[in-house]
């Protein structure tokens, strides 16, 4: 049944323009979320656009009367030093989401 749904929170994504660019020549798509059961991996090239993101699943989420689990969500930030994201937070409904250095997402330890 979820299946049916999660469809939906790909598309508000891409029709925000919410992603990071994947693919080239003909083969060009926004990467905006990776998913497997009723976990999403977000991704994004900067901490308004993850922001963004986070409000349009929360949206979603409201739309479909789902909650997030917050104990299981984490930010990790790759390629930039720590310096670069402390300090930062992002919510999702209004709950800071954790950020971290390392974090097991998709059954993967990513970090």
């Amino acid at each position: 049944m979820f299946a049916l749904y999660i469809n939906d929170l790909i598309h508000d994504l891409r029709a925000r323009g919410l992603g990071v660019p994947f693919g080239d020549g003909a083969i060009r798509t926004l990467l905006s979320c990776l998913l497997i059961a009723d976990d999403v991996v977000t991704i994004a090239r900067s901490g308004r656009e993850l922001q963004a993101e986070l409000d349009t699943i929360a949206s979603f989420c409201a739309r479909f009367r789902m909650e997030v689990g917050i104990k299981k969500c984490g930010i990790v930030v790759f390629g930039r030093p720590y310096e670069w994201y402390a300090g930062m937070q992002w919510f999702i409904g209004g709950v800071r989401v954790p950020t971290g250095c390392a974090l097991l997402a998709l059954g993967w330890s990513l970090g």
